[in-house]
């Protein structure tokens, strides 16, 4: 197999060149409390059947993608509206608060200021004129 040069210049400029991950935000800093807005990419209670953690990636205007982990304990868990966990679907907005316990995840349950939200679209009217003054 023979190689030009123009094939092995592309090769070694492409292996330097960064790409910028689209799924990327601002890092998250671990064992911190955070708080975040995002559309839900996937819902998985799958795990929660056998003890594991039910899990709900999000993307974040602020962090990107992130994995929120849902206890299957959650009954024991301290934070509000987990219950919500359940009824989530793909594209539904949620707020979402608690500890960073990775790069790009965060757990909801051992404060009671950690929350689970679904973030209702607002719906918006406009009124184009009034028909009785027309």
């Amino acid at each position: 197999m023979t190689w030009t040069w123009g094939a092995l210049i592309v090769l070694v400029l492409g292996g330097c060149l960064e790409v910028e991950d689209p799924a990327a935000g601002e890092p998250l800093a671990l064992g911190e409390d955070v708080r975040l807005e995002g559309s839900v990419m996937e819902v998985d209670a799958t795990p929660m059947f056998v003890d594991g953690d039910g899990e709900i990636t999000v993307r974040s205007e602020r962090y990107g993608v992130v994995l929120v982990r849902i206890p299957a304990s959650e009954r024991l868990c301290r934070a509000a509206g987990l219950e919500v966990f359940h009824s989530l679907a793909r594209g539904d907005s949620v707020r979402v608060s608690g500890r960073v316990t990775r790069s790009t995840e965060i757990t909801v349950c051992t404060e009671e200021t950690h929350s689970l939200e679904k973030v209702e679209e607002r719906e918006t009217t406009t009124t184009v004129g009034d028909s009785a003054n027309e």
